[in-house]
């Protein structure tokens, strides 16, 4: 993706706030610190817009920016973590489930202050999964070829309180891919929205009680922020992650994407790493899209 491409990791030495996974300039993510995690999707159920998701099963191509294989566990929820070439499953509190490589970054060389000098490479994949009644995110960072960690968060509001130790493998070749992607029907209750933010704006809207609105696409669509990463503290600018998922009933289409609040441009939100199912398409040019929307916390 094109998107500002370096990770809380890279923050990590100047900010002395924890470390992330697999989100633009900014990261979608903790790692294996403190980072504050503000959220755990606490928050009324969204009362407005549909009572249901409901999405067709997905098998469709996504062209991935590298060809990637892991096999290994993680801790916590995460059990099992199998792909090959972009595609396979995670174990999620004991069952398997469909999951594909959607998007990662490669970290430079120390940035993090914590990686062994003698590594060649940090890189931060981002995983989508369906459970059949929620959507699993994972971030897994791999030092080398060592899967180090993961952290996972659920449409249902489950999520690591910071990144969990993993072990295992991994493969990733620098070259696109192009995965067969199949995944399970969507049948889920509309996210609990969190509280504590307020954007207002012609084309982006949220009041942190009920759903918001969202247009990209052409498509005016549900928004359900449903996860908050607190990283106002990770560096000079700070910022905040709304994590959210998007939904067309009409079309019976449902995104996730992250909301990126600069503490320092608080007239200004940022949408990135956009994934829409059940076509497995991102409908924003260049891979983010800036809206002219005002936001506050608190």
């Amino acid at each position: 993706m094109a998107v500002r491409l370096v990770t809380i990791a890279v923050l990590l030495a100047v900010a002395g706030c924890s470390a992330g996974a697999g989100s633009p300039a900014k990261d979608g993510a903790t790692d294996a610190g403190d980072e504050t995690d503000d959220s755990s999707a606490a928050g009324p159920e969204a009362d407005a817009g549909p009572t249901r998701i409901e999405v067709a099963p997905t098998q469709a191509s996504w062209q991935a920016d590298e060809d990637v294989s892991l096999q290994g566990s993680g801790s916590g929820d995460l059990g099992a973590i199998s792909l090959a070439h972009g595609v396979g499953s995670i174990t999620f509190q004991g069952s398997p489930v469909d999951a594909f490589y959607f998007v990662g970054s490669a970290v430079p060389l120390g940035a993090d202050g914590g990686a062994d000098s003698s590594l060649t490479q940090e890189r931060d994949l981002e995983l989508v999964a369906v459970q059949g009644d929620r959507v699993i995110l994972t971030w897994v960072t791999c030092y080398d070829s060592e899967l180090a960690y993961v952290y996972y968060e659920t449409t249902d509001g489950i999520a690591s309180q910071k990144s969990q130790p993993a072990s295992g493998t991994c493969n990733v070749v620098d070259q696109s891919h192009t995965e067969p992607v199949v995944l399970p029907a969507l049948s889920m209750a509309a996210p609990a929205v969190v509280t504590g933010f307020t954007i207002t704006g012609p084309q982006l809207s949220f009041d942190s009680t009920s759903a918001g609105q969202a247009t990209f696409g052409g498509t005016t669509w549900a928004m359900y922020p449903f996860h908050t990463i607190d990283c106002s503290a990770c560096a000079s600018p700070g910022w905040y992650e709304l994590h959210s998922l998007f939904w067309d009933a009409a079309k019976r289409s449902a995104c996730l994407g992250i909301l990126y609040l600069e503490v320092s441009s608080m007239t200004e939100v940022e949408l990135a790493y956009l994934v829409c199912l059940p076509d497995v398409t991102s409908p924003i040019a260049s891979d983010q899209l800036f809206y002219g929307s005002s936001w506050t916390k608190g």
